[in-house]
């Protein structure tokens, strides 16, 4: 038999795949699912927490936050804060605005405010209070928790400008809300008003756009402009006022002076407010760095309406100030003398660098030249004066005394005022001398001769009726004559500029003309006594 091995059949069997499509459905319902979880998370916003000292208007669920007038969120809730000192609003925020919340980021309260003479949020007295919220920068540092403010800022923290720190020794004029002026136009304002560290000065934070910010450095000057400013200095009465604004509310503006155009500005730098611009500008040429040379002027006559602060002028420029008047009695009655100090300044003219030596040797050149000091009359109505430094090329030789003390002594001269003074007081008594009641006699005399002679048919008598007459007549002339003279002798102490001698010149010629007819009638009447009667012929 024979061993046959049958073929034994094979089967495939069908591959099966292990992952089916029905898997599929719960993962995308999944997906869905995160997706709208995410969706609802970025819908929902940012939580934040913001902490007030007041509620102000604040209701859960219906006050607003706004960025630019654009609703960005909603007060959800309001609590009071743990301590009971405040109350704390829950907001959510648009979730665009997360990268910008941190330390930078400032939230205020909006309600109907007048501020001087700003007008604010005057549409919430229909709407309801709401909260605005800004920021300067990108924040630092990231946080959820703010403390808000009740009163929105004047100038929002995203605007463009610089903030600076001005001290005063008083408050009275500005307040929070004063502009700050440049040439008449509106650049700042005046942000906070507060009391320094040491409780002695007046702090301001003044606010300043961009780009005017860029006119302030160290050398900048701030001084008050508020309400009128009026000021009997001895240059004349002085008035100023800025505007009908700075006027109600008060103001402040500045000055760079060009000697300090291009000192940088100092982070750091506290300004301080002066009073008005003069008291600016003098705090130029004071303090740490002004270069000040000291040097003496000594007067034997009387210094009256000088003192210390008078301006010491040379060509109608400032050069100085009277730093004080030192009175020397001497070892005789007779020997006074008055020794003014001089504080003179080479920044005033713009040499501030030069040095004392060099300031010797020009004074010491110019006093040669001429130059010499004399006080004048600054301002008549007050009577104050003032040293002016004059050119005499034809004065007496003089030198600069550098072994005078207390300082450098420069010559001086008798001031014109002075010389004007006695001469006038020396026409005065001459006219005080005059016989003012025999000459009042005469007359009446002379009077009452001609009345006897037009009644008198004797006209014989009449040359002897005037010759007591003529004789007082050229009595009087003689008197007029010698007024005369001791007013040329006046005339010549003064300047033909000034107004008193053309007053002095113009009463001097009135009395040589009076004079000259007096005279003429006398020689007339000598020579012809009908003459009244007659007339000339």
């Amino acid at each position: 038999m024979t061993d046959i091995d049958p073929a034994e059949p094979t089967i495939d069997a069908p591959r099966q795949n292990r992952l089916s499509w029905i898997w599929l459905v719960p993962l995308l319902v999944v997906c869905v699912a995160g997706w709208v979880v995410y969706q609802s998370y970025v819908d929902r916003g940012v939580n934040v927490e913001i902490f007030f000292s007041q509620g102000k208007g604040i209701q859960a669920g219906k006050t607003l936050i706004r960025y630019k007038d654009v609703t960005v969120g909603t007060v959800e809730s309001l609590r009071l804060s743990e301590s009971l000192n405040g109350v704390v609003a829950s907001a959510l925020l648009d979730r665009r605005l997360e990268p910008y919340l941190g330390d930078t980021t400032d939230f205020w309260i909006v309600t109907a405010n007048i501020s001087g003479t700003t007008f604010r949020g005057l549409d919430t007295l229909l709407s309801g209070a709401y909260i605005e919220m800004d920021w300067s920068a990108e924040p630092t540092t990231k946080q959820r928790r703010f403390e808000g403010l009740l009163d929105p800022p004047l100038t929002p923290p995203s605007a463009a400008g610089s903030h600076f720190l001005l001290r005063s020794e008083d408050g009275k004029s500005l307040q929070v809300g004063s502009p700050v002026m440049y040439r008449g136009l509106q650049i700042g304002q005046v942000e906070r008003r507060s009391l320094d560290e040491s409780y002695q000065l007046i702090e301001y934070r003044l606010f300043i756009d961009a780009p005017y910010d860029g006119l302030i450095n160290n050398g900048t000057r701030f001084y008050d402009i508020s309400g009128v400013s009026l000021a009997l200095t001895s240059e004349g009465l002085e008035l100023e006022l800025e505007s009908l604004e700075t006027l109600a509310i008060g103001g402040v503006t500045f000055f760079t002076p060009k000697i300090s155009s291009t000192a940088e500005l100092d982070s750091e730098r506290v300004f301080t407010l002066f009073n008005n611009r003069n008291a600016a500008e003098e705090s130029q040429f004071e303090g740490v760095g002004a270069t000040h040379y000291f040097f003496s002027a000594e007067f034997t006559g009387g210094v009256e309406g000088l003192e210390a602060g008078a301006p010491i002028v040379w060509q109608g420029v400032r050069l100085g100030t009277v730093l004080e008047i030192e009175l020397d009695l001497g070892s005789q009655p007779d020997t006074s003398r008055q020794i003014v100090v001089l504080d003179l300044q080479p920044g005033r003219v713009g040499r501030e660098d030069v040095n004392q030596e060099e300031a010797l040797a020009d004074f010491a050149l110019w006093i040669k030249q001429g130059m010499r000091a004399e006080i004048v009359t600054s301002n008549i109505l007050t009577g104050s004066k003032r040293i002016q430094f004059v050119d005499r090329p034809d004065a007496p030789p003089a030198e600069l005394d550098m072994d005078a003390v207390p300082y450098p002594r420069i010559p001086t001269i008798a001031s014109e005022f002075g010389a004007v003074t006695q001469s006038v007081t020396q026409l005065s008594a001459s006219l005080a001398e005059l016989p003012y009641d025999e000459l009042v006699r005469s007359a009446i005399n002379l009077m009452n001769s001609v009345s006897a002679l037009a009644g008198s048919a004797d006209t014989r008598a009449l040359p002897g009726s005037l010759n007591s007459a003529v004789a007082s007549v050229e009595a009087l002339v003689g008197e007029m004559q010698s007024t005369v003279a001791r007013g040329e002798v006046a005339l010549a102490g003064l300047t033909p500029e000034s107004p008193l001698y053309v007053e002095l010149l113009r009463t001097t010629r009135e009395l040589q003309e009076a004079a000259q007819s007096v005279r003429e009638l006398a020689t007339l009447l000598e020579e012809n006594p009908n003459a009244l009667i007659t007339g000339r012929r």
